[in-house]
């Protein structure tokens, strides 16, 4: 069964398929092989890191030992053998699972709860320390054993988001009872706390810190919108989505940017791309092309703030602009790598319900590259900036 292709960011993280309920150990069982088959038929180049015979035999091994595995744990081992492919774009999604009432950050300093409900909000800004008996770092090491790139920015970003599932968890065998789980937590009055809390069926309702507020990259929750810095003479541009908005086309955004350009003759421009997990490419080529016509083309005027979100289309949009504009990026390193497999699409399993994606294009920006991009100045998310209200790459940014 043929599924709308995928666009954004690690979607194991977020999409629960609608046939969820059917996933259980018989029927993952029986679509072990389309999964296989799936991979092998339909993926642009499933066998760069991991060999075709290697591959099926994977598949074969967790078949034969599918019998001495719960449902979790046979989930988990598909998931395994699935980040051998080392495909930013291939992930297992639709299965069941219940959540924690958290929003985990990875922070330099650590993994705090940066949002949760009501009823927990003393916990608010606390740091992770364990998970039932497991230590933080020992809990995220295993995490990363079922994703497909161990770079920096996609492991800081999707971890945490795997963090909060039962499913993922007992699979892994960080935790025993998927109901509830006891949390290590450093308050944010610095006292060491161990408290339990149960697993939520659906969606978590959070409540945003209002420190969300105080960052201007949060002010709007547009795809894309633009505003004036006047203490800086900087105009800046947030592109957080590559899709375009048909309330507000982006030709039109590109026309009314520069016409507050003429306006305000700003001394900068910075477009900040870190909230951006991709969709269409060419989605911001009318931007980039009355860029490069602008007085703006020339050198330490126009900054791209990039971070661990910034994947896929989004990653590729930083290497559209620097092709003809001279740009300096600053912040994190990106969720994707500069040349990858993209363009993905996908299946459900028919039995188990499983949504399965893969790449349909190879991807490359910069020939021979490896890695993600690094920004010309690294500045790290800091938790002590973050509690403080203070954006350290637009800081930068604004002042240079």
């Amino acid at each position: 069964m043929k599924v709308v292709a995928f666009s954004l960011l690690f979607l194991f993280c977020y999409i629960q398929s609608t046939a969820q309920q059917t996933f259980n150990h018989e029927t993952l069982v029986k679509d072990l092989d389309e999964y296989r088959d799936c991979m092998i038929v339909n993926d642009i180049d499933p066998f760069e890191q991991i060999s075709r015979q290697d591959f099926i035999k994977g598949v074969q091994t967790i078949k034969e030992k599918a019998a001495s595995l719960n449902a979790d744990e046979l989930l988990i081992e598909l998931m395994k053998l699935n980040a051998r492919l080392a495909d930013e774009h291939s992930a297992i999604s639709g299965y069941a699972t219940s959540v924690l009432p958290f929003r985990f950050y990875w922070f330099e300093e650590g993994i705090y709860i940066i949002s949760t409900n009501t009823e927990n909000a003393a916990y608010l800004n606390a740091r992770l320390i364990a998970v039932d008996d497991v230590p933080v770092n020992q809990a995220m090491e295993k995490i990363k054993s079922i994703l497909p790139s161990h770079y920096d920015g996609y492991v800081k970003y999707s971890a945490p988001k795997l963090l909060v599932q039962n499913t993922i968890l007992h699979g892994l065998d960080i935790i025993d009872n998927v109901q509830s789980v006891s949390l290590t937590l450093l308050t944010e009055q610095g006292k060491t706390v161990i408290a339990k809390f149960n697993f939520i069926t659906g969606k978590a309702e959070l409540n945003n810190d209002n420190r969300y507020k105080t960052f201007l990259r949060f002010s709007k929750s547009s795809s894309y919108w633009f505003k004036y810095v006047d203490s800086a003479n900087t105009l800046y541009f947030n592109y957080s989505s590559c899709f375009p908005d048909a309330a507000y086309p982006f030709n039109q955004v590109t026309e009314d940017f520069f016409k507050e350009a003429d306006r305000k003759n700003p001394a900068k421009i910075i477009i900040d791309l870190r909230q951006n997990d991709g969709g269409v490419r060419l989605t911001i080529k009318p931007f980039i092309y009355a860029l490069y016509k602008s007085k703006y083309n020339k050198p330490n005027t126009v900054f791209v703030l990039t971070g661990r979100k910034t994947f896929s289309a989004a990653m590729n949009n930083i290497f559209d602009i620097r092709r003809v504009v001279p740009i300096i990026t600053i912040g994190e390193e990106t969720g994707a790598c500069i040349n990858h497999l993209g363009q993905p699409d996908g299946i459900m399993l028919k039995n188990c319900g499983l949504q399965i994606s893969y790449s349909t294009n190879h991807i490359v920006n910069v020939p021979n590259a490896t890695g993600p991009v690094v920004p010309d100045v690294l500045i790290p998310e800091k938790f002590n900036d973050f509690i403080a209200g203070k954006d350290a790459a637009l800081d930068y940014a604004l002042k240079h």
